[in-house]
């Protein structure tokens, strides 16, 4: 089997995650996240390289799968990945500190994380 880092590389060099990674820009010019700005990033909602090592099918199947895609501009996308790994308690209280700055934001970040949540009970 590949090294996790090899097989990452090889996934994104693959043609299907170019014409798939070109579908999302084309669908979803506008970030996803705070709709204010253009598409910088395709992010992998539930990050594909979490099962690279226990099971490279399933990695696979993150990977290319187009409903676990999301367009973000470079700050949402930054942003996202600093609260991806929190835990419950954490991200919830942060919420709501952050609920009157920006509500598309923490609509989607909740989005992002109780995805990765399920992944991670499952």
């Amino acid at each position: 089997m590949l090294r996790a880092k090899e097989a990452h590389q090889k996934i994104y060099q693959d043609r299907r995650w170019k014409d798939l990674r070109a579908l999302k820009y084309s669908d979803n010019p506008v970030c996803e996240c705070c709709k204010r700005k253009y598409t910088e990033h395709i992010h992998h909602i539930i990050p594909f390289a979490q099962f690279i090592d226990l099971d490279y099918d399933k990695a696979l199947e993150y990977a290319f799968d187009y409903d676990n895609l999301s367009s973000l501009c470079e700050a949402c996308h930054i942003e996202v990945h600093k609260f991806m790994n929190m835990e419950l308690e954490d991200f919830e209280l942060l919420l709501e500190v952050l609920e009157e700055v920006d509500s598309n934001f923490n609509e989607y970040l909740l989005e992002v994380y109780r995805k990765n949540l399920e992944i991670s009970v499952c």
